[in-house]
């Protein structure tokens, strides 16, 4: 477990409270599906509602922003356990062995640190191309040369036989130089692009995977879901609102004008559509035809 306590996330730091700008990774038709599905869940009515189911969807898709940040972060911390080995980049290439010593001497530190983790069982070969790069030197004898390749893996050292045949260069130098190119330019990419076991992943994840970033994520979901469920009342007041308010406006209808009732006369189309009268002065009307 992490030494330092938990504390409660940043917003700004997490970016989950963020305004929604979708990701490069983030698919765009997923999140026009959940706008549509909010949409007719809640049915909202007029710009305040709108806004609201605007609110719920930000903070959905911030929880799955959340969850998917922490999978890129896990991913990422495997994907540096697996491959610390194989981004170590060979010495560079020097006339003499004194030179290639100085430089090894002086790096020291770092070269401790980048293979301080490595994997041995799967990375000897990449090891081992590192090592027959970094101890090509200018002055190397052709015997020596030779003795080098064949001491690699068969498949390696029948590549450098076949692509960088020693008969092909007219002194040991041009040789050496060419072996080098060849190793580090194809075979050492060549070793980097292939799938390593799993072995050490479950390690890794377990120092990543720390009981106080467990308890971050929870506490940012619990905030969106706090969010939601403020935004979920407020809708519900509005629209209680909405109700009551119409249902205290005064019903008005379409009648025909006062004196058709008065007289019962005939009215045209023009008659019909005159403005539209409230029902109490026509009950009122009655009332008073009624007493003469």
């Amino acid at each position: 477990m992490s030494e330092k306590p938990f504390r409660k996330p940043s917003a700004l730091k997490h970016g989950a409270f963020s305004n929604i700008l979708l990701l490069p990774w983030e698919d765009p038709n997923e999140f026009e599906a959940l706008h549509r599905d909010l949409e007719e869940y809640f049915q909202p009515e007029g710009p305040a509602e709108k806004d609201v189911v605007n609110t719920i969807l930000k903070c959905m898709w911030a929880k799955r922003r959340v969850s998917d940040k922490r999978l890129f972060d896990t991913a990422a911390e495997l994907d540096r356990a697996r491959n610390q080995a194989l981004w170590e980049d060979p010495d560079p290439f020097f006339d003499t062995k004194r030179e290639a010593l100085i430089h090894r001497l002086s790096n020291l530190g770092e070269r401790r640190s980048r293979t301080s983790s490595r994997l041995a069982s799967h990375r000897e070969d990449y090891s081992q191309l590192v090592g027959f790069s970094s101890r090509l030197y200018g002055d190397t004898p052709s015997s020596l040369l030779k003795l080098m390749v064949k001491m690699l893996p068969p498949q390696y050292a029948a590549h450098l036989e076949a692509k960088v045949p020693a008969d092909k260069f007219e002194s040991d130098w041009e040789w050496a130089f060419a072996l080098k190119q060849e190793v580090d330019n194809v075979l050492l990419p060549m070793v980097r692009g292939q799938e390593p076991p799993s072995e050490g992943f479950a390690a890794a994840a377990s120092e990543f995977l720390t009981i106080d970033r467990i308890l971050e994520d929870q506490a940012i979901e619990e905030r969106l879901d706090a969010q939601i469920d403020r935004a979920t009342q407020r809708l519900a007041r509005l629209r209680m609102g909405r109700q009551l308010f119409a249902a205290n406006q005064p019903k008005v209808v379409n009648i025909k004008k006062i004196n058709q009732i008065e007289h019962g006369a005939t009215t045209t189309l023009e008659d019909e559509a005159a403005s539209p009268k409230v029902v109490e002065v026509a009950s009122a009307t009655s009332e008073s035809k009624s007493a003469n």
